[in-house]
């Protein structure tokens, strides 16, 4: 018997008389909450394929975590990266920084994580050259970075790829097999109505200001615990006891890590600590303090996959002979380093990238000065204006710099900025630059002629070195002109920003 369709229509009248007062008490609450500034916005991690990154793009919000007490900024740029970093054609190289929140930056105000550490010392060394691309993302594993490298981050062509790894990569990918996901990530692309529901209660204020709320209270009334990490810090530090989880992550990185290097891309490691190998108070119960299994088993195999590794542990105990944690909150409610935690963590991974840039034929003759072969006047400084500034190279009229030795890439190119100072008494001066191969003593020169009178500044140029390709050179940079007599003393140009770099083909 068919139900009758009066009755059916009395029954959907009533859910609407029901549910609309309902929806209108909710609408209105939001707009209170909005108007009074209550709760705040969550960061929205969906992943869209149509940028580059993998975070909801033109996020800017001020995230609270109610039960560290603390708030902090967070931009998501066009691009779907959190932070200023974004790939820009103008920038003929770029970094691209993997890992969970750790490398994201939870709880770390806009400027103070360790990419952003990484692109303001690139900024310096390398001018105008590189992009620091931050694609660590929340709850991040090796399945999850192996998955973004594969869909994006290989097309991205990056000079070099720093990954982070964090003490619960191991258990949560172990997780998601028993629970059945392929990965994070794959769980958050956009689908329908998961992916909007979530969105909708992220940057709800009525949603996320209760939610606070309640976390405070319990927090006050000492009856909020953060969730128990027993169960990540068991396998985690005790890897011959759990091969169920240590063996495929271990699978899974040694997949990554000749993916990573199919396409000659040199790769980088970094291995944080748990606060509680570096602390003996807090929870759980269980004693890590000075547990070493995690790092060892990492090195271990980053050695014999012959990847650079950096054992943040040793580190961070020297460091915390000056500091009373390098952890959120003191690591009482969570496990993320805090801005001095990333700044060490970015400190040591600079050093290391510094090494593997230089081996791919990248080099600073500013900073590199000390190796130069001088003759005449010839020093280093900066035009000390108030825009566009940069290290340079300033040489005197009959000055000559030589640089041996110089082992170029696969791809080389020089790039400098020769400018005449508004100092100097001469209006013009011609810059030569001579690349010889140490082997068969080919030369090329190239000839710069600068001049104040124009008065416009001309842009950087970037000079193929095409015939020098993996090469070993000299570089001599001479100054051809003759000063005038009023002119004796003073500097005939500067050469700001010398760099040779090595550009990725095909990008």
């Amino acid at each position: 018997m068919k139900p009758c369709p009066v009755k059916k229509s009395r029954k959907m009248r009533l859910i609407i008389f029901i549910s609309a007062p309902a929806v209108f008490l909710i609408i209105l609450c939001e707009i209170i909450f909005r108007i009074m500034g209550w709760g705040a916005f969550q960061l929205d991690p969906t992943v869209y394929k149509n940028v580059p990154g993998d975070l909801t793009p033109r996020q800017d919000i001020i995230q609270h975590h109610p039960y560290m007490g603390i708030s902090y900024h967070i931009v998501v740029n066009e691009q779907g990266f959190r932070g200023a970093g974004k790939v820009r054609t103008e920038r003929p190289c770029r970094i691209l920084c993997l890992g969970d929140s750790s490398m994201m930056g939870h709880g770390i105000d806009e400027g103070y994580t360790a990419p952003d550490y990484l692109r303001n010392w690139l900024e310096q060394d390398f001018p105008g050259i590189f992009d620091v691309l931050n694609a660590g993302s929340i709850g991040y594993t090796i399945d999850d970075e192996f998955a973004y490298w594969k869909e994006k981050g290989a097309a991205l062509k990056p000079d070099a790829v720093a990954l982070e790894i964090f003490y619960n990569d191991v258990n949560e990918k172990e997780w998601r097999m028993r629970s059945g996901w392929r990965t994070q990530r794959e769980f958050r692309k956009t689908r329908f109505p998961y992916t909007p529901i979530r969105s909708l209660m992220l940057r709800s204020r009525l949603f996320q200001g209760l939610r606070s709320a309640v976390i405070a209270i319990l927090v006050k009334s000492g009856r909020y615990f953060p969730p128990n990490r027993t169960d990540m810090m068991e396998v985690a530090m005790r890897p011959s006891k759990h091969p169920e989880a240590w063996e495929p992550y271990e699978t899974e990185l040694k997949k990554f890590i000749g993916a990573v290097r199919a396409e000659s891309v040199p790769l980088v490691a970094a291995i944080t600590p748990h606060q509680y190998q570096l602390h003996r108070w807090g929870y759980p119960v269980m004693d890590y303090f000075g547990a070493r299994d995690f790092q060892d088993r990492l090195i271990a195999l980053l050695n014999e996959e012959k990847v650079p590794a950096i054992d943040l542990l040793p580190i961070y105990q020297r460091e915390m002979g000056n500091l009373p944690s390098l952890f959120l909150t003191g690591g009482l409610y969570d496990e993320h380093p805090d801005a001095a935690g990333q700044y060490i963590k970015a400190r040591e991974i600079y050093a290391e990238l510094k090494k593997a840039l230089e081996s791919q034929g990248f080099f600073n003759f500013y900073a590199g000065f000390d190796k130069a072969e001088v003759s005449g006047k010839a020093t280093t400084g900066r035009l000390w204006v108030p825009h566009g500034d940069a290290p340079s190279l300033v040489m005197h009229f009959g000055a000559r710099l030589a640089y041996r030795h110089l082992k170029l890439g696969e791809n080389p190119s020089l790039v400098l900025q020769p400018v005449s100072p508004w100092y100097s008494k001469k209006d013009s001066a011609t810059l030569e630059v001579l690349v010889t191969d140490e082997t068969t003593s080919q030369t090329k020169t190239f000839k710069f002629e600068t001049s104040k009178k124009s008065g416009e500044r001309k842009p950087p140029v970037i000079v193929p070195l095409e015939g020098y390709e993996n090469k070993t050179v000299c570089v001599e940079w001479k100054i051809k002109d003759e000063p005038a007599a009023s002119g004796v003393g003073e500097p005939a140009l500067c050469i700001m920003a010398p760099v040779l770099i090595n550009q990725r083909k095909n990008r």
